[in-house]
């Protein structure tokens, strides 16, 4: 299965750690909402709970938003909105439209007979419901309210794209972003050898990021 070979890729074979890679994820903001949400599910449910390729990707991600909202505090709305938008399409979808096209896939990042057996499962996705649920009481506040699923935190990135952004919008989405940044930051630090313990609106941290860069539909 294409999609699972390029996801698994990243997560046992190290790709989201190879600077090309990680150059290609800046130019697309990340993977799409499916490849996204695809990859923390895989996460989840084949390493029992601990999502560090997810959130060390998002940790990176945010801070570059981070880094252009600020900027775009001065600069005309449409000129600065270009530092949020995407120029290069998401990875994963790219390589299942080109897969067949470039021989069999490479068998150092294959899922083993180990993760196959793991895979059936996975459909039901119960760890990954019940991770996201145990912090619902703390993302479910800074959801977009564009996305029509409740919440009154700042326009995720792509409803902020859709339209004007006035100063003060930009103030309070830099704001939320900047406070956002450093839980999602703890949270990967948490699941690193004597780093702090994941508190819940450090696990929600990556919920939010998630949902910030690409939209409120999968969790909802």
């Amino acid at each position: 299965m294409p999609e699972l070979r390029q996801l698994w890729s990243m997560l046992e074979g190290g790709a989201i750690m190879v600077v090309e890679v990680r150059h290609d994820l800046w130019r697309s903001w990340g993977l799409c909402p499916r490849h996204a949400w695809g990859l923390l599910a895989i996460e989840l449910e084949l390493r029992g709970g601990s999502p560090l390729t997810s959130t060390v990707l998002h940790e990176d991600l945010m801070g570059r938003a981070v880094r252009a909202m600020r900027i775009a505090r001065t600069q005309p709305w449409p000129l600065a909105r270009r530092r949020l938008v995407a120029t290069r399409r998401c990875l994963t979808c790219d390589f299942v439209e080109l897969a067949g096209r470039h021989g069999p896939a490479d068998p150092l990042v294959e899922p083993g007979p180990a993760q196959r057996t793991a895979i059936a499962p996975m459909a039901e996705l119960a760890r990954t419901r019940t991770w996201i649920a145990a912090a619902a009481a703390v993302w479910s506040a800074a959801r977009c309210p564009g996305c029509g699923v409740g919440g009154d935190g700042p326009r995720c990135r792509p409803h902020l794209l859709q339209g004007p952004a006035p100063r003060g919008e930009r103030h309070r989405t830099l704001e939320r972003l900047e406070a956002l940044a450093p839980r999602v930051t703890r949270y990967g630090r948490s699941m690193t050898w004597r780093g702090p313990t994941a508190r819940p609106e450090d696990r929600a941290a990556l919920v939010e990021a998630l949902g910030w860069m690409g939209g409120w539909g999968p969790p909802a």
